[in-house]
């Protein structure tokens, strides 16, 4: 992962990971409850996902080549994809039983 800072200065893997070390050091958090870069651009992706933000927007912000990688970052809950299955069928259900009765 390649970033640029404010001045457009580039930021490598290194010096992100230790400043986020830092930060959370500094904030008192116990070391169970740090994570790394790569888990927080997880975290990103899987957020806006769940909240339906285009995958080629989502792909731009995580800074990937591909949308195909970015999928390897979005991870939807178990709950988040019941219930789009759930939306799904009935949306379906609610199609069909309108084509039904219009046929009458």
């Amino acid at each position: 992962m390649l970033c640029t800072d404010e001045s457009a200065g580039s930021l490598h893997r290194g010096p992100i990971r230790n400043r986020l070390r830092s930060l959370l050091k500094l904030e008192g958090r116990p070391a169970t409850d740090r994570f790394s870069p790569r888990a927080l651009r997880v975290a990103c992706a899987t957020h806006h996902y769940e909240r339906g933000v285009d995958l080629v927007a989502i792909r731009q912000l995580v800074g990937h080549w591909t949308v195909s990688s970015t999928m390897r970052y979005a991870r939807p809950s178990a709950t988040f994809i019941e219930d789009a299955y759930r939306c799904a069928v009935t949306t379906t259900l609610r199609e069909l039983t309108a084509e039904g009765d219009s046929s009458v």
